[in-house]
């Protein structure tokens, strides 16, 4: 997943407050914590104080994208007391995770992030807000793409339709298939133009499409996309190994001219 800014004082601060304390046992985690959940139920309604100003945190607004780039975060840059990767559960708005081997909990509760258990104490601590840590969510061409966001497209199989990218509107990077010191990326736009991309060459393809077979069974981890345009372009994805719950890889292939050899030949990584 691609990183953005970043500004971790806040969080290094209460890591710092945490100290040497001792972690608690690992513990089931199928609910949040009576804390947790008090804290997110204040939210709803509460103004917090935050240095000179205020922050409204309405539980309802939390956004799932962020909360996943600041959990990747924590779990990168101090992972002895986030040690990852864990999966993330969400409630009627708000996230949290659990780290059974430290005891703690770390949560996106509206626009605030709290920690909670293990090295940090039994009080919910709020830290700062999601802004102080990651950016504002990427859009379009430039949201990178998940198996979370792909399992959201439609299931079919042999689809003919011309809109099947808005689902998956973003990019994907990673290596040629036969020479991994050579990096790819593929790019699908609001407009519905993929481009393949390496070392130099290119293939897109763009509306009005000659052919498009849009296949995904969620329940198989079945994905494969084929397109091609007027000028007789191409790109080809099929998805040997992924899947919708953990990721995997894409394989993707680029013609310039059908029937002539893949002029690109990607391995391209899907993060969970």
């Amino acid at each position: 997943m691609k990183m953005y800014g970043l500004r971790c004082a806040a969080l290094a601060g209460a890591i710092a407050l945490a100290g040497c304390g001792g972690a608690e046992g690992p513990e089931a985690a199928s609910a949040p914590p009576a804390e947790l959940s008090a804290a997110a139920e204040r939210a709803r309604t509460t103004d917090v104080e935050r240095g000179a100003r205020k922050q409204r945190l309405n539980a309802g607004s939390f956004s799932a994208a962020q909360a996943e780039q600041l959990f990747a975060l924590a779990e990168s840059q101090y992972s002895a007391y986030f040690p990852g990767p864990q999966g993330t559960r969400a409630l009627e708005g708000w996230a949290y995770r659990h780290y059974p081997g430290t005891g703690a909990y770390l949560a996106v509760i509206g626009t605030g992030v709290y920690v909670f258990g293990g090295p940090f104490g039994p009080q919910v601590r709020m830290v700062g807000v999601v802004s102080d840590f990651v950016s504002s969510a990427a859009v379009g061409v430039d949201r990178p793409l998940t198996a979370r966001i792909l399992s959201e497209c439609p299931d079919a199989y042999g689809s003919q339709s011309v809109d099947f990218y808005k689902c998956m509107v973003g990019y994907l990077e990673g290596t040629q298939k036969f020479d991994r010191t050579k990096s790819c990326r593929l790019e699908i736009t609001e407009s519905g133009k993929l481009t393949l991309r390496s070392a130099g060459v290119q293939v897109s393809v763009g509306l009005p499409y000659d052919l498009v077979i849009y296949q995904k069974i969620q329940s198989a981890s079945y994905f494969a996309v084929n397109v091609r345009d007027k000028t007789r372009k191409g790109i080809e994805l099929s998805a040997p190994s992924l899947s919708f719950t953990a990721g995997g890889v894409i394989q993707a292939e680029g013609f310039p001219v059908i029937g002539d050899s893949a002029t690109i030949s990607c391995t391209l990584q899907v993060p969970r």
